[in-house]
């Protein structure tokens, strides 16, 4: 969720509003074991059952007016400016400027909930939904995706090169070439740090900073 981590709303009561839409996700927290398996045709009713009860209705309302597919959990994290204004309302209470029930205890445990669920869904995007029934909205995710600056956080599972997951590997792993779009799976053609481009793709400008790696179209 980068828009600030689309950690969707409960990042926004312990985090700032960020200056500019990104989407940010860490590797190593998105691919532990078993995630694909928790996540694997995740839908509304199956994330209610992990929340706290005062969130459920809210959590249906966003998912129904946010402009995503109401089961498609991908494009619910990324679409996190949207969202967050319409469950914070709901959600929140009075204190916090909101008309919900939820108290602080409630917003701090759904917390990692969601976090966790929006890192997965920013990292893997519809990969997590390959043969299952509900409906989605790659199109609209695809397009907030494509409009933002992208942050990989997790780097130190690469060993220190993109050569060490083998290049084409690594990128059908991440499913750049089905979810994303941005050019067609290659090997890399330099190092990290390198200002790495696809060797058959459109990739413009790549860097690596402190946080991890960034990228713009």
């Amino acid at each position: 969720m980068f828009l600030q981590l689309p950690l969707l709303f409960l990042l926004c009561i312990l985090r700032p509003a960020p200056t500019h839409a990104q989407h940010t996700y860490n590797i190593t927290d998105a691919f532990q074991p078993g995630n694909f398996q928790k996540y694997h045709c995740a839908d509304t009713a199956k994330v209610n059952t992990w929340l706290p009860s005062c969130l459920h209705e809210c959590h249906i309302k966003a998912n129904k007016n946010d402009g995503c597919a109401f089961d498609d959990l991908a494009c619910h994290c990324v679409n996190y400016a949207n969202y967050t204004s319409i469950i914070e309302p709901c959600a929140f209470p009075a204190a916090l400027h909101g008309n919900g029930t939820c108290t602080m205890s409630d917003l701090l445990t759904a917390r990692p909930i969601i976090q966790s669920m929006c890192n997965f869904f920013n990292a893997t995007l519809y990969a997590a939904y390959t043969g299952c029934p509900q409906e989605l909205s790659k199109a609209k995710t695809l397009a907030l995706v494509a409009r933002n600056d992208t942050i990989v956080r997790g780097v130190s599972l690469w060993n220190g090169t993109v050569g060490g997951w083998n290049g084409t590997h690594w990128a059908r792993e991440h499913h750049f070439n089905e979810t994303q779009g941005y050019g067609r799976v290659g090997k890399w053609n330099a190092s990290v740090g390198e200002g790495w481009s696809w060797s058959n793709g459109t990739w413009r400008h790549w860097n690596e900073t402190g946080r991890g790696i960034w990228w713009k179209r």
